[in-house]
This record gives structure tokens, C-alpha cells and sequence, in this order.
């Protein structure tokens, strides 16, 4: 199911028809009825500043197994949309970085929680870095097969 976020002010602002409450209900109830739960977590969603972006995204995971999910998928905004890209030219959306994704992806995996992936569909635009950008994608792809921390890939291009 599509949580996104729990972050109260891009959750009033994106009108979205399902409340984190309308979810855990819908989730709680599934988990009742035997069906497993997989739940999509946004990664600097619009109105959540990047410095917040990573809290933002752990919170809505954890809400997310609190709530019954098994496996949350975090997916990177994209500015796709023209709702997206209007919000980008607005100043109240910016498009995460790698860092932030692989950030996310370590700290929900360290928890031990659930089963937890990362998107890693045209991660080339959050990491336009020739050097370092393949290895990073390999990384965070094995990461989801395996759901253990690999060692950071080092790049001396770009840091």
C-alpha cells in the first residue's frame, strides 16, 4: 500500500485520500485476515526539507511495521509528474540524493525490523557520478537481495 510519507505537513499538502491512520487501520485488518503487507515509503517527498528527509523517511518506515507492514519498499522522489515538477519549481521539492537513499536503506536494515528494498529504477539521477554511481546501484541492489549492510563504495570524484 502506498503510505509515502507520515510527515504531517506533506501529508496535508500532498491530497492524498489515505490518512497514516486510514492505512495502519487497512494494514492491521490485512494482517488479521492472513494477507502480508507491503508497504511504499517516499524518500523526500514534497514540504519535507532535505536536511529532514532521512528522519522523515525512517519515521514513516517504522510506521509502517508498527502498522503490520512486512516489507517496506523506499522509493526516491522523482520529479515525474508535473504535480512534482510544479513543486520543484516552487522551491518545495528537491530530488534526493544517493546519499540520503543509501542513508535510509543502512539505518532500516541495522533495525532489523522487516524485509526493507530500495528502488534502484534510474538511481542514475540521484548519482550522475561516472566513477561511483554503477558500484553504488551494484551495492544497494545486493543489499536488497541480501538485506545486510555491504561496506560503503568510496569514490574519488566525488567523495
Amino acid at each position: 500500500m502506498g503510505l509515502e510519507t507520515v510527515h504531517p505537513d506533506s501529508c496535508s499538502r500532498l491530497n492524498k485520500q489515505m490518512t497514516p491512520t486510514d492505512f495502519q487501520r487497512a494494514s492491521r485488518q490485512m494482517v488479521r485476515e492472513g494477507i502480508s503487507v507491503r508497504a511504499f515509503v517516499m524518500l523526500q517527498p514534497p514540504f519535507v526539507a532535505p536536511d529532514e528527509s532521512v528522519a522523515s523517511a525512517l519515521e514513516t518506515v517504522e510506521f509502517a511495521w508498527e502498522s503490520g507492514a512486512r516489507m517496506v519498499a523506499v522509493i526516491p522522489t522523482r520529479a515525474t509528474t508535473p504535480a512534482v515538477r510544479q513543486w520543484e519549481m516552487q522551491g518545495v521539492f528537491r530530488e534526493p540524493q544517493i546519499g540520503q537513499l543509501e542513508s535510509v536503506f543502512e539505518e532500516a536494515l541495522a533495525r532489523k525490523r522487516g524485509i526493507v528494498t530500495v528502488d534502484t529504477w534510474d538511481l542514475d539521477r540521484f548519482c550522475p557520478c561516472d566513477a561511483c554511481g554503477p558500484r553504488r546501484k551494484s551495492r544497494l541492489h545486493a543489499m536488497n537481495l541480501s538485506q545486510r549492510i555491504l561496506p560503503p563504495v568510496s569514490c574519488s570524484v566525488c567523495g
